[in-house]
């Protein structure tokens, strides 16, 4: 019998309160895991881990039992994770192949390695983060896409980013979209749909965003167009689902100004489950950033049936497809004529709810693991012809 080879992973984005790199490795890991290979998977974390967070047919190892949240801590511990303490586990293992799903691979390690970077927010759109945590990024990003035999980028818009910033080669970089989890979809639950307004304290009528609340979002023209509209009687507030990044308080602030500050609501991070409530009760999403990887939140308020508002900037167009609205980030009265267009005509909002339906059926988990399990294949068995 061939013995089976095995594939590690660095999950330790799974042991967090899950966002969009979390949720990329839990389904990842299922998905891979539920294929018929030649594979076994490793999964690599810094903590104990509690029933149900990763398949049962998988082995998890904690390395290293000691974390930081902090974040100049970490920036030290997670080089030294990686590069000393898993390294050393990883050649004593003689593990097959090692993926950073977050940025980061070992330098060190013997085995072949395949990093996915999301994207290259810390160079494209620099005033969100901190010096410390650009140059870090630099280094780190840097140093994994030279050590790596390929790259994973989940959109056109991130590879063309590392070839032009970083000077990948093209022929190293394969991109792979994401899928998007089968709990977005409509929800016909009325009793679940009041409990969510009311634990949120929802306006009747509002214009969801959902991310991190930072500049590259372009939530000030999102707060533009909002006020226009809620002064014509179109929708009643703003809606911010996601946790406070860098400049949140001069956001905050603009739109006090502005003169909407109490018809902006902020939740903070909001859990998949009660997410899928937000897309659905929602009019509409509105994604006007700047600058993202790929933009999740698109296809997951189509798979609920929420009509989509989005910029054409960087990789969203690949997202959105022709199932939204787009719109250039620096027209803000662009983006306040399409949210007209849409609140008003019943009609529209019908036919961008099917397509994003449609449009959303092709961007599954199966594809996704499918994808990423023939990428090992191709990087092994370029390993073992070098080998030779």
């Amino acid at each position: 019998m061939k013995l089976r080879k095995t594939v590690a992973l660095d999950v330790r984005k799974l042991l967090r309160p899950k966002t969009g790199i979390g949720n990329y490795i839990s389904e990842l890991i299922y998905h891979l895991s539920a294929l018929n290979s030649e594979f076994t998977y490793l999964l690599l974390g810094d903590r104990p881990v509690r029933s149900g967070e990763i398949p049962s047919n998988c082995e998890y190892v904690a390395i290293g039992r000691f974390y930081r949240e902090d974040g100049r801590l970490a920036q030290l511990y997670s080089p030294l994770w990686l590069n000393l303490l898993v390294s050393r586990y990883l050649n004593h293992r003689k593990v097959a192949l090692f993926h950073g799903p977050n940025f980061v691979v070992p330098l060190n390690a013997n085995c072949p390695c395949v990093t996915t970077v999301h994207d290259l927010a810390f160079l494209k759109a620099p005033q969100a983060y901190t010096r410390i945590y650009r140059r870090y990024m630099i280094y780190q990003v840097r140093n994994a896409v030279r050590r790596s035999a390929m790259v994973i980028a989940v959109s056109d818009a991130t590879k063309n980013d590392l070839v032009s910033l970083m000077h990948v080669p093209e022929e190293k970089i394969a991109v792979i979209y994401h899928g998007v989890d089968s709990k977005f979809q409509p929800c016909r639950d009325s009793g679940f749909l009041t409990g969510i307004r009311t634990r949120f304290n929802l306006p009747q009528r509002f214009l969801l965003s959902v991310g991190v609340i930072e500049h590259r979002k372009n939530l000030e023209a999102l707060f533009r167009a909002a006020r226009t509209l809620m002064a014509e009687g179109l929708t009643d507030g703003v809606v911010l689902a996601g946790k406070e990044g860098l400049g949140a308080e001069k956001i905050r602030q603009y739109a006090i100004n502005l003169g909407i500050g109490d018809q902006v609501h902020y939740l903070g991070y909001v859990a998949d489950d009660l997410l899928v409530g937000l897309y659905n009760l929602a009019q509409c999403l509105v994604y006007p950033s700047w600058y993202e990887g790929f933009g999740m939140p698109v296809l997951e308020a189509m798979a609920c049936g929420c009509p989509v508002v989005a910029s054409d900037a960087s990789s969203i167009p690949e997202a959105a497809g022709n199932a939204a609205l787009l719109f250039p980030p620096s027209d803000s009265n662009l983006l306040e004529i399409k949210l007209r267009q849409l609140l008003t005509s019943e009609q529209l909002r019908s036919e961008m709810i099917i397509r994003g339906r449609t449009w959303v059926n092709q961007f599954t988990w199966e594809k996704t693991a499918e994808k990423h399990l023939a990428l090992y294949q191709k990087v092994l068995a370029d390993f073992c012809f070098k080998e030779e």
